[in-house]
């Protein structure tokens, strides 16, 4: 891969397709929050490839093609040995059935690929459904926790007032039964001194 030294930004030329999978991979990462990014990044990016090019690497479709190459050569050198007008029959039906074959085969890449993206899109949609059930869960627990201290700071000043006016009361009746006392006790020594006086 050959470098070019870049001297200005109008050098710099973004392709268009790596803003989508930068922003896809950037999301998948975040939803799944893995431990091991490199791996999990390796494993992304590996599975991807294989989505594009068909459940195949791109070494294996060449090593795939050379291989039917090969066998088309080996079967156009059987077809010349053999007869012209027998060759020509066989070649057509064989041509027929392999072209049936063939779109066998890829009707059903295409449908498991097709049930492989719904089975991706289940399992997004289910992480991003357990997700948000999970934050709303978590509102849910902080709402009724805050709540429960609301209600026991308010019971709790509840019965701190309760106390205190209790405690103003008892106050208030015993200072009212001292006064009540020194007042008996003036009047009993006034009554004490007065027939003391008259007895005399």
């Amino acid at each position: 891969m050959k470098h070019q030294r870049i001297f200005s930004v109008e050098q710099v030329k973004v392709p268009e397709a790596l803003p989508v999978i930068l922003r896809e991979f950037a999301k998948n990462v975040i939803i799944e929050n893995p431990q091991n990014l490199l791996q999990f990044s390796r494993a992304y990016f590996e599975k991807m490839m294989l989505e594009q090019s068909g459940g195949k690497y791109p070494h294996e479709k060449a090593d795939k093609k050379e291989k039917k190459d090969k066998k088309d050569k080996k079967k156009k050198k059987s077809r010349s040995k053999s007869s012209s007008s027998s060759s020509s029959s066989s070649s057509s039906d064989s041509d027929k059935k392999k072209k049936k074959k063939d779109k066998k085969k890829d009707k059903k890449k295409d449908k498991k690929k097709d049930e492989d993206d719904g089975d991706e899109k289940k399992d997004k949609k289910d992480k991003k459904d357990k997700k948000e059930k999970k934050d709303k869960d978590d509102k849910k627990d902080k709402k009724d926790k805050k709540d429960k201290d609301d209600k026991d700071d308010k019971d709790d000043k509840h019965e701190k007032k309760d106390k205190d006016k209790k405690e103003d009361k008892d106050h208030d009746e015993k200072e009212k039964k001292d006064k009540k006392e020194k007042k008996d006790k003036k009047d009993k020594k006034k009554d004490d001194d007065h027939d003391e006086k008259h007895g005399d």
